[in-house]
């Protein structure tokens, strides 16, 4: 099947959403908005990893032509990854957390449903995007449609912590706003998906159902391993990165499927781009034996791939890394993903 024929059936928009209060986080914004206003505010600026992935696709006929490029779901400038000027007040963690306490990702998760049902389907989506917590937007789109929803998720990050938080320097118990870290707790507990249908894959804290010591998560904040069995036990599919690279690996699908993709699973390996990278992650090599293993069990089980996400990738780091002399294979890693994606028919 030609690969510009198969694509007629995908919208690929960007959301911008980049709400994260840390210190190191909103010291890169400032870093950026510190710049001349040439570079601020010039007319072909890459704002966000979906400019400069329409950018670096779009020449490439053999993969997309330029009518999937759907366009941005809309995104308070102060909470994109390069704000404007006037934002300045709004960048403080003081400012990020009264954001959260609000539940304001679970709104833009909403808002990112919204988009998708009145912009996006039929077609099929593919997001590129920032926060993860706006993948619940396109499970909670896609659930109306397909009452057994499957979800891939490769992450390094279990994001079904919900009991613990690091916010603003110090833990929080029992968070019950919506953020990166717990956004697929909160799909969960909405019954937007079932827990059996639900396969983490690539966990870097090495997690597993018999583990009996305690992790530290995307923060270095400690977290115990039953909250991970309490997950396990009710069905979630969790495999560690160990498992993954060490071919033990089973994806037996039952359902449409939606893969989300946080490009820290490569963290400090293939990716030096994503906004949390602090584990080890998978090799090129490893990244794209998993994709073709992953598209290998869709074809198997006789479902549709119905949309797929790339999350989690920081513009700021891409941009430094590319004058750096270490090679940072994120804009590859995408295109394998695109490529395989398309030129195997799962998005057809």
């Amino acid at each position: 099947m030609n690969a510009v024929t198969s694509n007629r059936g995908v919208k690929i928009f960007g959301v911008p959403f980049d709400p994260v209060d840390s210190t190191e986080r909103l010291n890169l914004k400032l870093a950026y908005l510190s710049r001349s206003t040439d570079v601020c505010r010039g007319s072909e600026r890459i704002l966000d990893p979906y400019d400069l992935m329409q950018a670096e696709l779009t020449d490439k006929a053999h993969l997309l032509d330029r009518s999937a490029w759907l366009g941005k779901v809309w995104v308070d400038s102060w909470l994109t990854p390069r704000p404007e000027p006037r934002d300045l007040p709004m960048l403080a963690s003081s400012e990020i957390y009264s954001f959260w306490e609000r539940n304001g990702c679970w709104d833009y998760a909403l808002r990112v449903a919204e988009f998708i049902e009145k912009q996006v389907l039929p077609y099929k989506p593919v997001m590129i995007g920032v926060d993860h917590s706006s993948t619940a937007g396109s499970l909670v789109a896609l659930a109306k449609l397909y009452h057994n929803l499957n979800v891939i998720v490769l992450d390094a990050h279990f994001d079904v912590m919900k009991h613990k938080g690091f916010i603003l320097n110090k833990y929080k118990e029992n968070p019950q706003f919506c953020h990166c870290g717990n956004f697929l707790a909160h799909v969960l507990e909405r019954k937007i998906i079932k827990p059996e249908n639900l396969w983490i894959l690539g966990i870097a804290d090495e997690v597993s159902p018999e583990s009996q010591q305690h992790f530290v998560d995307m923060s270095g904040a400690p977290y115990y391993s039953s909250e991970l069995e309490r997950w396990i036990d009710r069905g979630v599919h969790v495999q560690s990165k160990k498992a993954v690279t060490s071919e033990r690996i089973s994806i037996d699908l039952n359902g449409p499927t939606y893969i989300s993709i946080d490009m820290d699973i490569g963290s400090l390996s293939s990716v030096f781009s994503a906004r949390f990278m602090n584990c080890y992650g998978l090799s090129v090599k490893e990244i794209s034996h998993l994709l073709s293993r992953i598209g290998t069990s869709i074809k198997q089980a006789g479902v549709p791939l119905v949309g797929l996400d790339i999350m989690e990738v920081d513009i700021h780091f891409l941009e430094a890394v590319e004058a750096m002399p270490f090679d940072d294979c994120t804009k590859d890693i995408i295109e394998t993903v695109f490529r395989l994606s398309l030129d195997r028919g799962l998005l057809s």
